[in-house]
């Protein structure tokens, strides 16, 4: 006997966590197993809608406001991504419908996010390792910039609640919860 699963559409996973924890590469491998089964899924990465290393709560308004609120209301949405090389919004991309929304990335599950949420996934790994993967992204050195971003996220955080709202949590095991 087939078993349907019934979502809202879109039924709409916030995954969240510290710079280099793996939300990227999870909800990759989520939105591909959607893919594989015939659902049709929108991945979206906070990391384009940042307004640069200072914009973590602006961009969580922004995704709220621009993505978030849109799609739960009529099921379309228009993003200007952050271009970071010039410092500014780019060309606008319109979203198109899909049964499952995935958000992805630092301050995805912020507190004005989750009324949007049908679930909300936190990832963590041990500071060292999460460190080492975002100084990779960055050409393998510190920007100036990765310092103030960790004290940023981990501020965001705290105010957030953000881990102690997971409907799912993974973890590294290497993390002494």
């Amino acid at each position: 006997m087939e078993h349907a699963l019934h979502l809202p559409t879109p039924f709409t996973l916030l995954v969240d966590g510290p710079a280099g924890a793996g939300k990227t590469t999870l909800a990759q491998g989520v939105r591909q197993e959607f893919a594989d089964t015939g659902v049709d899924a929108l991945l979206l990465h906070m990391d384009d809608m940042y307004e640069g290393w200072d914009g973590l709560e602006s961009g969580v308004e922004y995704v709220v406001h621009n993505v978030l609120e849109p799609l739960r209301s009529t099921g379309r949405a228009t993003v200007l991504p952050w271009n970071w090389d010039l410092g500014a919004r780019g060309a606008p991309i319109s979203l198109t419908p899909a049964d499952v929304m995935i958000l992805e990335g630092v301050g995805a599950a912020a507190t004005q996010a989750r009324p949007y949420a049908d679930m909300v996934v936190w990832v963590d790994t041990p500071p060292d390792t999460a460190h080492a993967r975002a100084r990779a992204r960055h050409g393998g050195r510190d920007n100036g910039h990765l310092g103030g971003w960790r004290k940023r996220q981990e501020a965001h955080f705290a105010l957030h609640a953000t881990r102690q709202a997971a409907d799912v949590m993974v973890v590294d095991p290497r993390i002494h919860t």
